[in-house]
């Protein structure tokens, strides 16, 4: 038996309206409605956000390729995860005022060039998920270089390093709460060794056709070149806040 949609009053016989989309299950606002509301559009428990970190996590080239070959709807927006996680990343270190790259700046060091970067690294972490969505590219297009040959383009590596990135900001998210309770320069050192170590191990099982020591060497190649680029932006934006913040 049909029924009238609620929102536009076309005829359905299915679950969902072919003309607007909406469903035809639409009960009245309780508890229930705004429990699965919550779960469903806010951190999209079923198929999101969680299911996607424990997939990246624990196949993240297999789950990468997934999503590349089109198999896209149980998997959380590239984009949107590295937001959120970056969000949250730059509110807790912004909030605490607790900066893990500040611990390797040596305590001999300028004053004033101290202060610069204590400024830069506030307006960084004010800003993480800005800067996370910047660097992404840069970072991409050093994997699109040396893996060039491949069936990918640049925009299919951008979506790669969106999920790696994400989940480096987890591991940095993780690093993080022991970094702050303990205020140990080897906390940052270990996070951000695991997060390289991440970067090689998602790079190899994507382009590895079985001899993985050739791929793991272009991968760190990718890194290289990869820290390369991120320097010469970390540089300028540098000069910026030393030209534009005296």
């Amino acid at each position: 038996m049909n029924k009238n949609c609620k929102n536009c009053g076309e005829s359905v016989e299915h679950n969902y309206c072919s003309n607007c989309g909406q469903s035809i299950e639409t009960g009245r606002i309780n508890l229930h409605y705004l429990s699965h509301e919550i779960q469903h559009s806010v951190l999209h428990v079923d198929r999101g956000i969680l299911y996607t970190i424990k997939e990246l996590l624990i196949r993240p080239g297999h789950t990468i390729k997934n999503y590349l070959d089109g198999k896209r709807v149980n998997y959380f927006k590239p984009f949107a995860f590295v937001i959120i996680l970056g969000t949250l990343y730059g509110f807790i270190a912004h909030f605490f005022n607790a900066y893990p790259e500040s611990s390797l700046i040596p305590d001999d060091a300028d004053i004033e060039a101290a202060e610069y970067n204590k400024m830069a690294l506030e307006w960084i972490y004010g800003h993480y998920s800005v800067v996370m969505l910047t660097l992404t590219p840069i970072i991409a297009l050093s994997s699109y270089l040396v893996f060039r040959k491949s069936i990918y383009n640049y925009f299919e590596h951008l979506i790669m390093y969106s999920y790696i990135v994400g989940i480096q900001i987890l591991i940095l998210l993780v690093g993080y709460i022991f970094y702050y309770n303990f205020s140990s320069v080897w906390f940052v050192v270990i996070t951000s060794f695991l997060s390289l170590c991440y970067n090689v191990w998602v790079l190899i099982q994507i382009f590895s056709k079985g001899y993985w020591p050739k791929t793991m060497i272009r991968a760190s190649v990718s890194l290289f070149l990869a820290f390369v680029l991120t320097l010469f932006v970390s540089t300028a934006i540098g000069v910026f806040f030393q030209l534009f913040y005296r």
